[in-house]
């Protein structure tokens, strides 16, 4: 311990300030953070969409020929599949690639996608609840399930914002179709 020091604070000290004496602490001033950039709109799919990008199929339970397919291309447009809803993933359009009508209900439907590339797949039901595939057959995708009647909208994505890849979408009520056997 050390007797008879003072501690000195602007112009004053522990032991006497002066009336002409400011005693407010000085602080350094605050360094201003730099403007936000703007936030790219967040884009999302349209779930209510009336035509898919490459159309509509129609199955009913029992459809032939079992799978039904259907070749395209996507391109990994500006929808963030994950921000949309966190189980899902990939890059999609915000129109559905595929619009998928069941007139009645079908007890178990896989719909699953196969390419080159991985992808990922999106299925939004009239629930407006996503279902999603990824990586479940290799790098390919699928969604499989009771689907209930209605309007079902199918996003094809892919890993990389803006990547075109050429895919095979197939519906199937057989309990053993994988996607890979599409590439065959």
């Amino acid at each position: 311990m050390v007797l008879g020091a003072t501690l000195a604070l602007g112009g004053c000290s522990v032991s006497g300030c002066s009336d002409d004496v400011d005693l407010e602490p000085k602080m350094p001033p605050l360094a201003r953070p730099a403007p936000a950039e703007p936030e790219e709109a967040l884009e999302l799919p349209d779930v209510d969409a009336e035509a898919g990008r490459m159309g509509t199929l129609e199955v009913a339970p029992g459809f032939v020929p079992d799978p039904v397919t259907q070749v395209g291309t996507t391109a990994g447009g500006p929808v963030d599949a994950h921000e949309f809803d966190d189980r899902c993933d990939g890059w999609m359009a915000a129109q559905p690639d595929v619009i998928l009508h069941t007139p009645r209900p079908i007890a178990e439907l896989s719909v699953m996608v196969a390419s080159a590339q991985d992808t990922t797949l999106m299925v939004v039901g009239p629930d407006h609840e996503p279902r999603c595939g990824d990586d479940e057959d290799g790098a390919h995708p699928i969604v499989r399930g009771p689907f209930a009647a209605g309007e079902h909208r199918v996003w094809v994505g892919t890993r990389a914002r803006g990547a075109s890849v050429a895919y095979s979408l197939a519906v199937s009520e057989l309990d053993d179709s994988m996607p890979s056997s599409l590439l065959h």
